[in-house]
């Protein structure tokens, strides 16, 4: 029921902003999509009502990986429309999407708990090709430590990603829209390129350790992004930011199937995806204010401060709890 709500929502503000005639009426619909929208915590949780442990890990990861697609092609397909329609119109051919789900949600199995636990488990698990992944015992893995990792993850990113394609088009002038575009998805191509090796690849690999290094890289990579003079260095940094984000969001699935629970997952899942957005709020606040004062490339700094900080926190963090193994 949630993700029926959550799609009906969709269509319902999709529509409202598609045929908006003022600012304050597209503003009003935008704020519509904000409070009966919420597709990706409810798809969560519905997962979560039929599967647990590295199964659930794994589906996921599977669903971000939707995201990322959507990212890549979801601005390409805008853009087509956007030759013969305005851009409020796009918004009355969006609604028809999230119909669609709502008749394929319909066909699902039902989410009740009882009925979800007698269905077969073969029928609802992972991809075959996805390795099953063991969670290392960490007292450390809590809702907490995933909200603040998920906060600081997505606040360094949309620091950068709004103004990603004026940052480079003053860098490299002579690149397209369309080439913009295409280096601004290459981080999310990683995504999808990588996420079944890398699965097979983290499987033997202790959670924290893993995301120090994933976090360190980031940070690296965005800093490089900065400085970067060529646009093949460029591009690498780019693929090197999607291998260290599918790394990270692969270890906080693992995180996250540790505690998820059937019952309590609507709840969790709506905390995780609400400290997400928060996480956009205040990174789009801080961006304005950085973009007010200084010059782009400084954003760049900023989100590559934030990763490294989170890198000693979870050094931190391995620190304690290796004592505590000793112990």
């Amino acid at each position: 029921r949630l993700l029926l709500r959550a799609q009906l929502g969709l269509t319902l503000s999709f529509l409202f902003a598609g045929y908006a005639q003022t600012p304050f009426q597209f503003f009003l619909a935008l704020l519509v999509q904000g409070l009966l929208g919420g597709t990706f915590a409810a798809s969560k949780a519905y997962l979560a009502t039929f599967l647990k442990g590295e199964t659930l890990a794994q589906g996921l990861t599977w669903m971000e990986a939707s995201a990322r697609a959507a990212l890549v092609f979801g601005p390409f397909l805008v853009g087509f429309f956007m030759d013969s329609s305005s851009p409020v119109e796009i918004y009355r051919y969006l609604a028809i999407l999230p119909l669609f789900s709502v008749a394929m949600t319909a066909f699902l199995p039902p989410d009740n708990i009882s009925q979800a636990q007698s269905i077969p488990r073969k029928k609802t698990a992972a991809p075959a090709f996805v390795a099953k992944i063991p969670v290392a015992t960490n007292s450390f893995i809590t809702p907490q430590l995933v909200m603040a990792l998920q906060f600081i993850f997505g606040m360094s990113a949309v620091m950068v990603s709004p103004y990603f394609n004026l940052a480079i088009s003053q860098r490299f002038s002579f690149l397209s829209h369309g080439q913009l575009g295409l280096i601004f998805g290459l981080p999310h191509l990683a995504y999808l390129a990588c996420a079944a090796p890398l699965t097979k690849i983290l499987s033997r690999n202790r959670i924290l350790e893993t995301l120090i290094g994933a976090f360190a890289i980031q940070a690296i990579s965005v800093l490089g992004q900065a400085q970067a003079k060529s646009l093949i260095l460029l591009m690498s940094y780019r693929l090197l930011s999607g291998v260290s984000m599918t790394v990270i969001f692969i270890n906080i699935h693992l995180m996250i199937a540790k505690f998820a629970d059937a019952k309590t997952s609507g709840g969790l899942f709506g905390r995780l995806e609400g400290s997400v957005r928060l996480s956009n709020v205040v990174g789009g606040l801080i961006a304005s204010i950085t973009m007010s004062r200084f010059n782009v490339n400084s954003l760049f700094y900023l989100s590559s401060s934030a990763l490294a900080l989170t890198v000693v926190y979870l050094g931190y963090l391995a620190v304690s709890q290796r004592k505590e193994i000793l112990a």
